[in-house]
């Protein structure tokens, strides 16, 4: 029964892995694998196929080899093109494999060309540079698949964009295409200070959360096309708070107003879909305190005279940076107008070597509008 499972495991899976591994070149009559090919730039690609043997390099031109492969599974095919007016073949990077192939080619002055093929057609179908009608001809072409048609609008002529696009035509997805966004927000914002060194006047205070009203906007930049992002916010927020308390027979009062507008810089991730699109998102976060107005006042009681000393002013320091955590919902990715909502967590630190006085943590609660 063994040798019979072990018959049929070969069978199955050895094909599959070697055909998904190594390098190989095709002709009209043969393919050659395990082979080494020489790699160069993306011209240098498409013109020829050269491979390693022993010590001779040999080169191949897009009239002599159909079709190569690298290692790393990137693939090249010769199809004859039109460039300048004059019809030769080349070797076309394939970017995506499927019920739709897109093609890719660079020519010698720098220019990036891409190419529509069906599964089963050698025949190309080049894509125009001009929005008009590019889009016009995806129309024509994308069918079958709603969310792809409702894409079309954000579709640019760039390697990734068409990567994802046509990625998702092939498989149907039911997903927004991930574009640039900008927006506005606001929400409640609860900090709470805390003593930035454990041996301090300032592990005294009973400090208690105080919550403000804020307002910002932001910007979503995709990488590279894909469910990450680059995530930038400014935002304003207020602080402020009142103490008192006792310390060693002295009396204190702990007063602190302060605005300030904050900068996180996140990385995003979104898991992308038409209605409810759930996020993730950490990065660091800065503070630039425009307001700031602090005071720890002493009182010391000598006598029936009490002696009013300031201690520290400010207490809050100017520029202060930690990290931010969070995540959230958009509604409506997919549409012209969507809106969100998300929670985050943010600290911020004094990294002042003088006089390190308080830290903040907050937990703020937003909504807002993306365009």
């Amino acid at each position: 029964m063994k040798k019979y499972l072990y018959l049929v495991f070969i069978i199955c899976f050895i094909p599959k892995i070697s055909s998904a591994q190594g390098a190989y070149y095709t002709t009209d009559s043969t393919t050659i694998i395990g082979i080494k090919l020489v790699e160069g730039d993306d011209i240098e690609n498409s013109m020829f196929c050269r491979v390693k043997q022993d010590k001779r390099i040999i080169t191949y031109t897009p009239y002599e080899v159909k079709e190569y492969r690298f290692n790393d599974g990137r693939t090249f095919k010769s199809f004859p093109i039109k460039i300048d007016d004059t019809i030769q073949r080349y070797f076309l990077e394939r970017l995506v494999k499927g019920k739709t192939n897109l093609y890719y080619f660079k020519t010698k002055e720098g220019i990036s060309k891409y190419y529509l093929t069906e599964s089963d057609s050698t025949k190309l179908l080049e894509l125009p540079l001009l929005k008009e009608e590019y889009r016009t001809l995806f129309d024509s072409v994308v069918k079958g698949c709603p969310q792809a048609v409702r894409n079309i609008p954000f579709v640019k002529i760039q390697k990734y964009n068409l990567i994802r696009f046509i990625q998702d035509y092939n498989n149907c997805a039911k997903r927004p295409l991930p574009r640039f966004h900008y927006g506005f927000s606001t929400g409640v914002s609860t900090s709470l200070a805390s003593s930035a060194q454990k041996q301090s006047l300032y592990l005294s205070p009973r400090y208690e959360s105080d919550r403000t009203i804020t307002i910002g906007v932001f910007m979503d930049i995709p990488i590279r096309v894909s469910n990450f992002s680059l995530h930038s916010e400014i935002y304003y927020r207020r602080y402020g708070t009142s103490q008192s308390f006792d310390k060693a027979g002295l009396s204190y009062d702990l007063v602190i107003n302060s605005s300030t507008i904050c900068f996180p810089l996140l990385v995003r991730y979104s898991l992308l879909s038409k209605k409810i699109s759930p996020y993730f998102q950490a990065g660091p976060i800065y503070s630039r305190t425009i307001k700031n107005e602090g005071t720890l006042f002493q009182y010391n009681t000598v006598k029936n005279n009490t002696y009013i000393s300031i201690i520290d002013s400010p207490i809050l320091q100017e520029n202060m940076g930690g990290f931010s955590i969070g995540s959230g919902m958009i509604l409506q990715l997919g549409s012209k107008y969507a809106c969100f909502g998300d929670i985050s967590y943010n600290k911020f630190y004094n990294f002042e070597k003088v006089n390190r006085l308080l830290n903040l943590s907050e937990i703020t609660l937003r909504i807002g509008l993306i365009f």
